[in-house]
């Protein structure tokens, strides 16, 4: 009689059936496990040409850019970095210095190593390294590093630059509040604006309630009206 813990079934998708008979349970199931193991293997592998594909599409979006043939930091050709909630390309020696920063100051993600989901994709390419220096370096009083600027000097830099925002413009007078003039960007669908205003504003800044929309944050109305570059931007900078 037919044993079930020693004979298992393989079904073809055009109806073939292979009949296997294993010494023990044991042989079985690292039988099966080792066939399960060969099918999820050919399946990703099948995958693997389409995503490929279009992780190169994405990184050559986001190359195009403006300014993304240089290092934001430094100048150095050809950078292969990016920090994803500042939307600039960096090089490697740079890179360094954002991640010791920390992931809540700069998000660092490798170009040619790393997936690119279609949001961040779109964050990359509403911004660029040129807008990007429309913020991060507006009041630049000085000569930036180069590729040959010592250790020490980049990361003097990049500190100011990003964690300190030493060079960033004063806001223009308003009536306004900075948690309204967020939520106006969000409206307006303006990415740009969104990311300047961020750059000064702090998490009770970003996550005010708007009575106005039901007492939701800048996030709640970016979901609701799909704004997508605007709502990664939000979530990069503390908003919940």
């Amino acid at each position: 009689d037919p044993d079930p813990t020693t004979e298992f079934y393989i079904h073809s998708l055009d109806g073939k059936v292979w009949y296997f008979d294993a010494s023990t349970p044991e042989e079985m199931s690292d039988w099966v496990k080792a066939i399960e193991g060969q099918i999820k293997k050919i399946l990703e592998e099948s995958l693997l040409p389409k995503r490929n594909s279009s992780n190169e599409e994405a990184k050559a979006k986001i190359i195009a850019m403006q300014g993304n043939d240089l290092c934001a930091d430094c100048g150095a050709p050809n950078p292969e970095w990016a920090s994803l909630n500042h939307g600039c390309l960096v090089c490697i020696a740079c890179s360094g210095m954002h991640r010791k920063l920390g992931s809540h100051i700069s998000k660092i993600r490798a170009l040619h190593l790393d997936e690119w989901k279609p949001e961040v994709v779109s964050v990359m390419t509403a911004i660029g390294n040129e807008v990007s220096w429309t913020i991060f370096e507006a009041r630049l009083p000085r000569n930036k590093p180069s590729t040959s600027s010592s250790v020490e000097e980049r990361e003097r830099f990049i500190k100011a630059k990003y964690l300190e925002k030493e060079f960033i413009a004063e806001l223009p007078p308003s009536s306004l509040s900075l948690s309204a003039r967020i939520l106006v960007s969000v409206k307006n669908d303006d990415p740009i604006e969104c990311l300047r205003l961020l750059a000064h504003a702090s998490p009770s800044n970003v996550n005010e309630a708007h009575p106005e929309h039901n007492g939701g944050s800048a996030l709640h109305v970016a979901c609701n009206l799909g704004r997508v570059v605007i709502v990664q931007l939000l979530v990069w900078n503390s908003a919940d």
